[in-house]
């Protein structure tokens, strides 16, 4: 895709028939910018970027050299082969790059890539995998990938600090093959992940999608016979775009892309009680989406001892929901235990409790958080409620019995 499309000579727009989407891509074609950049740039998934496109050029609106790229969706493949190569155009520190070793220039940025991104990866990213592989699929790709990065194959060799961070990737693609490799942990880690569709749902997705584009422009051609041009109407036109975006995105279940595109459409028109609407829709599973994606950041983060990291990481996902007792019962485990701020742990672990009244752990930080700020009556009262559920705790039991010697 790296042909450069152009508008076509004395092409004349008003008496073109374009869908808003069309529109909007034909608007970003400058003559400079290559397709694949177009096709990024757009916002919308790149298979229906790609198609309007290719629409464009075939009714001759658009014009490039070269061949038609196909039309079809791009495949968890083709993914895979672009998340593999982007290392090639990442930008990276001078100073890492430059370090003295025994590793070519690719060599370092591919290293300094994958260590970067690792823990954002999936499990099939990492062995450059699809989701659907067989498990032979998989074994042949963890030999391929590890070979690569197995630290036997720079045996020898002045790595510097690349040792460090080759043996951190072997590791972390050994982990992801221990799981893909297990047909029983294979299936629990799937069921982390997002649900992905099959290729009959994607083209059920795509005739529904199609149907309601050429319902939109319709609308829109009837529309357009009423507009003038004032700024007032311009900036409604703008917002219903963002709006008609918003939309996709919610049949697309991009959540987080629908709550941006319809704040953008309420900052155009903000009184569209529409808008509003939409907006409440997606903005709590917007916000659950954020809030699951930074407590499991945190998880990661806290199992590879980056403690600080966790608990920016939990404390952004009850930024996003405010009501995730698990993130704020992390967070106020992780203050107590570094001794920092006990008064704002002890906020966030009496939100947790109120939100889950009958789970023990919770209630056992509680109860040392009272102590700890000699609040003795409440950490009694704590403490006999988790006693109620935890009876063979003896060690809650002996300091419950030293709390009552000193009140009383």
């Amino acid at each position: 895709m790296n042909v450069i499309p152009r508008v076509a000579a004395g092409l004349n727009l008003n008496e073109t028939k374009l869908s808003s989407k069309q529109g909007f891509l034909l608007s970003r074609v400058d003559g400079v910018t290559s397709l694949e950049q177009l096709v990024k740039a757009s916002g919308m998934a790149s298979e229906q970027a790609l198609e309007a496109f290719v629409e464009l050029k075939k009714r001759g609106v658009i014009t490039w050299d070269g061949a038609v790229p196909s039309d079809e969706a791009e495949t968890e493949e083709d993914e895979i082969e672009e998340v593999a190569d982007s290392w090639v155009d990442m930008a990276f520190d001078p100073f890492e790059l430059g370090e003295e070793v025994a590793l070519d220039e690719d060599t370092k940025k591919k290293i300094l890539y994958y260590h970067k991104t690792m823990n954002d990866q999936t499990h099939y990213r990492m062995l450059q995998v699809e989701r659907r592989a067989e498990a032979k699929e998989i074994k042949r790709a963890y030999f391929r990938v590890s070979r690569e990065f197995h630290p036997d194959s720079y045996f020898r060799k002045n790595l510097g600090s690349y040792k460090q961070k080759i043996e951190a990737i072997f590791k972390r693609i050994s982990r992801a093959y221990e799981v893909l490799g297990n047909e029983q942990k294979r299936q629990a880690y799937d069921g982390t992940l997002p649900y992905e569709s099959t290729p009959e749902e994607i083209e059920d997705r795509r005739n529904v999608a199609e149907r309601r584009e050429r319902d939109r422009a319709l609308k829109k051609e009837r529309r357009q016979r009423l507009l003038r041009r004032s700024p007032v109407v311009l900036r409604k036109r703008k917002a219903l775009k963002h709006y008609e975006d918003a939309q996709s995105y919610v049949e697309q279940n991009e959540y987080t892309k629908a709550a941006n595109s319809i704040r953008l459409a309420l900052t155009l028109d903000p009184k569209n009680e529409i808008f509003e609407r939409l907006l409440d829709e997606v903005a709590p599973r917007a916000n659950e989406i954020r809030a699951e994606s930074e407590f499991r950041r945190g998880r990661v983060e806290e199992s590879m001892g980056r403690i600080e990291e966790a608990i920016s990481a939990y404390l952004r996902a009850i930024e996003a929901s405010p009501s995730d007792a698990r993130a704020l019962h992390r967070t106020a485990l992780l203050l107590y235990e570094l001794g920092r701020d006990m008064r704002q742990a002890l906020t966030f672990s009496r939100k947790a409790n109120q939100l889950e009244q009958d789970n023990s752990e919770y209630l056992l930080i509680l109860a040392k958080l009272y102590t700890e700020l000699d609040m003795k009556k409440n950490a009694i009262r704590e403490y006999t409620r988790y006693l109620v559920l935890n009876p063979l705790d003896e060690r809650a039991e002996e300091t419950l019995k030293d709390l009552k010697k000193a009140v009383d």
